[in-house]
């Protein structure tokens, strides 16, 4: 069951990725949030995981939006992952959920 989880999370962590690029691209976030999150993505690409966190942890709770921190949320249960911290990871996917739009 625990397997099954976690091949759903990782597909729904990739759907999440595209569809996350478009509403970054289309949406009210802000600049910041912007370069933060893209910064991160860069880091990732590169085999930068622990620089990718600390660059999303640059981005401030207090101060982002709700879609700003399901991004960062989402994006940081990603980089979790491909650590193996899979519990972690799992968290965060569920702190982005709570954080995403809701389909009306």
């Amino acid at each position: 069951m625990r397997s099954a989880l976690i091949i759903l999370l990782v597909i729904l962590a990739a759907c999440s990725q595209l569809s996350s690029r478009k509403s970054i691209e289309e949406s009210g976030i802000s600049e910041i949030a912007k370069t933060k999150l893209s910064e991160a993505r860069e880091l990732i690409k590169s085999n930068n995981l622990k620089r990718a966190l600390a660059k999303l942890s640059e981005l401030i709770d207090d101060t982002i939006s709700s879609d700003e921190k399901a991004l960062k949320y989402n994006l940081k249960g990603v980089i979790l992952f491909n650590m193996n911290e899979v519990d972690k990871s799992i968290l965060n996917f569920e702190v982005a959920e709570k954080y995403s739009p809701k389909d009306s």
